[in-house]
């Protein structure tokens, strides 16, 4: 493998002298981790917000906005190689007004620059982003950094900040200026608020057998690097080979799941994912873990277990949560943003081992067959040291080596709570603890559903607390608010934030955690219709309030989440099933249309648009009232049939006798068999809807489990 170590110890050792007696910038009272990080650099910061943009256009200078996040190897890299080095501050100050973003508090106002920065330089950007902009906060230059010896294209870091500075006082500027503004009018103009024509399924097929031809047929995922766990992509193949009889689909997202499960993009130690892989192996991976890459894997291994039945699948669902709740859990119950890459100034120090470590750890024995296992050698394979990475699968092992499987996987399961413990002894990479809507309600979405599914009521109990707070602490006069941290909540939610949240507070609903979840995910839905919906059908990014966003988006492609606009149209198709309300239905219809040339000219790109096209065609599925009684008689053994079905668009309504929302007549006036469809002769009773019958009321748990076979 290639060296792509970076060493970090003069940034880590030399931080405090490099910063000590300077006077703290404009970011000193900010939340964000990745900010405060930057408080005292030489270059003079502005947070994102009126008073930087006053200064630019007070003193008509350009604005360089540097766009980063907390836990990017890279961006600690730039933190002191650029925004402490003296010379360049200088530059930096004198001629340009500063501002730092974290994206993720911004993720409006960065996707739009980054969406910019592509077009302006014809290639992919990459974070961190670095823009230079008019006051008017137009931008008008672009380019990133990743690497610490030299710039990109041959030119460094100075000489893109001397170029910037030329072009700004050459008579050239209005030129450039023009340029950008047309830049900007023609993705202004392209932008998609709806469309006419329904999406056929047809496009669910062509887009399995893109990704088919674009697969990777020996390691999973698709061919090209980097690589990165997509889980939503696996959800698609899943659910395509389920319903089609496409074994291909379903070749594509076992092979996909079991390489990465094995390998150094998912932690076999302790649980969790990675950003993604420098590697087509999944083995050598940019080891910062976010929480949305892992919210998705989640929901991506559960489906895997249920479709398959591989125990492999629900032990990575079970571990992976298991390390969210005790590596990544607030203790109000919201989940923090990210891990780190880094500890002790090096990257991967911290998930990385030497064969003497794992001796150490677990023993001589142990060691010898772990070691093997996982390729864990004395050269390594990042920098001297290995990451783990099984080329064969437990059993393919042990048939190749002549050994007993169970042998095997009990010597590796005694293992990873031994060199647990000893990794706790490193110095731990520092986390982003910030609690950010969006990612918590990915988060929250995820481990109800495998909660339910595994009738682990610990996980249900978590998701249900996090939702919580969120519920409590971070709204104002009802309406989301995006980012808390240190007891401050702070910005307006955006779509993301909205419709992952409503569709985590209808799963917390359909696993019976009650219906306050579905009176919250309807407000909410209500707000984005008011708000944000488009009047041709699709929803903007933002409700449009905000005067320093400089484009209103409709954003349908998926992206490291899945697109917001398809997510909600998933929970506008859910409501209607609960609810029976035709508004739903019809303003889900609208999105799609929208979505449709977008999904038959990219449909790669476009996998949650799919999913939930799959939801719409799916006129099969069932749906469940259970009325329990006052004993919640049957309710494990129903849970138990449900969680153990791949019947992913089922709907399922748990009610009792006191839920007053599924007898009140805004929800009951187009489905009234939700206020008469109640217990018989004071025992639970369960009605089963198929193609829009119901069944008689089923009180035996025989009969239930007959009529969900």
């Amino acid at each position: 493998m290639q060296d792509v170590m970076y060493k970090l110890d003069d940034i880590y050792n030399d931080r405090n002298s490099m910063t000590a007696g300077r006077t703290p910038n404009k970011l000193i009272n900010e939340k964000s981790p990745y900010l405060m990080r930057h408080v005292n650099d030489a270059v003079e910061w502005y947070p994102w917000g009126d008073e930087a943009f006053f200064v630019a256009r007070e003193e008509n200078k350009p604005i360089f906005l540097s766009i980063g996040y907390s836990t990017c190897h890279w961006g600690t890299i730039t933190e002191k190689t650029y925004f402490n080095d003296t010379a360049i501050a200088e530059l930096l100050n004198a001629a340009f007004v500063n501002v730092k973003i974290d994206k993720d508090e911004y993720p409006d106002v960065s996707g739009i620059y980054f969406e910019m920065s592509q077009a302006m330089t014809a290639g992919p950007s990459e974070w961190p982003l670095n823009m230079f902009l008019t006051p008017n906060l137009i931008p008008f230059f672009a380019f990133t950094q990743n690497a610490i010896e030299s710039g990109i294209g041959a030119r460094t870091f100075p000489e893109f900040i001397a170029d910037a500075i030329k072009l700004w006082d050459s008579p050239e500027k209005e030129i450039v200026v023009e340029q950008s503004e047309a830049i900007l009018y023609a993705i202004a103009t392209t932008v998609r608020t709806g469309g006419d024509t329904l999406p056929d399924k047809g496009v669910i097929e062509e887009a399995a057998e893109q990704i088919i031809q674009l697969a990777d047929p020996v390691f999973g995922g698709i061919k090209g690097l980097p690589k990165s766990p997509i889980g939503y992509q696996a959800n698609l193949m899943l659910r395509v080979g389920e319903h089609y009889g496409e074994g291909r689909a379903i070749f594509y997202a076992d092979t996909t799941l079991d390489v990465m499960r094995r390998s150094g993009v998912y932690d076999n130690i302790a649980g969790g994912f990675s950003c993604a892989t420098i590697d087509e192996q999944w083995r050598i991976p940019h080891f910062e873990k976010m929480l949305y890459d892992n919210a998705n894997a989640i929901s991506a291994y559960l489906e895997a277990w249920k479709a398959t039945e591989k125990e492999e699948y629900r032990d990575v669902c079970n571990k992976t949560i298991d390390f969210i709740l005790e590596e990544m859990t607030n203790d109000n119950g919201t989940f923090f943003s990210s891990c780190d890459a880094d500890a002790e100034g090096r990257e991967g120090q911290y998930y990385t081992w030497t064969p003497q470590e794992i001796i150490d750890a677990i023993g001589h024995k142990r060691a010898k067959t772990f070691c093997k296992y996982y390729n864990i050698t004395d050269k390594g394979d990042f920098n001297g040291r290995s990451t783990l990475y099984a080329q064969l699968s437990e059993e393919e092992y042990a048939d190749k080596h002549k050994i007993n499987k169970e042998e095997l996987v009990d010597t590796l399961n005694a293992s990873y709570p031994l060199l647990k413990k000893a990794r706790k002894c490193r110095l731990q990479p520092n986390k982003d603890d910030k609690v950010l809507t969006s990612w918590n309600a990915l988060m929250i979405h995820s481990i109800a559903e495998a909660g339910f599914a595994l009738e682990n009521d610990a996980y249900l109990d978590a998701a249900e607390k996090a939702a919580r707070f969120i519920q409590k602490n971070m709204q104002e006069a009802g309406h989301l608010l995006r980012r808390w941290r240190d007891d401050e909540a702070k910005y307006f939610g955006i779509l993301n934030d909205y419709a992952y949240m409503i569709r985590a507070a209808i799963t917390l609903f359909e696993s019976d955690r009650g219906t306050q979840w579905l009176e919250w995910a309807r407000h909410m839905t209500n707000i984005l219709s008011r708000e944000f919906r488009t009047g041709n059908g699709s929803y903007y990014v933002t409700d449009g309030l905000d005067p320093a966003i400089i484009l209103q988006r409709c954003q349908y492609i998926d992206l490291a989440e899945p697109s917001g606009n398809a997510v909600h149209t998933e929970n506008l198709l859910r409501l209607y099933k609960i609810t029976n309300d035709p508004i739903y239905f019809v303003h889900a219809e609208g999105i799609m249309r929208g979505a449709e040339t977008p999904m038959k000219q990219y449909p790669i790109g476009h996998c949650y648009h799919l999913l939930a096209l799959m939801r719409y065609y799916d006129k099969k599925a069932q749906t469940i009232i259970i009325a329990l009684d006052k004993k919640d008689t049957m309710k494990k053994e129903i849970q138990h049939l449900l969680g153990q079905q791949y019947h992913p668009h089922t709907t399922v309504i748990w009610k009792r006798d006191n839920d007053a929302l599924l007898h009140d007549t805004r929800i009951t006036k187009n489905f009234p068999e939700l206020s008469t469809y109640n217990t018989i002769n004071k025992k639970t009773s369960v009605y089963i809807s198929q193609d829009e019958q119901f069944s008689q009321p089923l009180t035996t748990i025989e009969s239930v489990t007959e009529a969900l076979h």
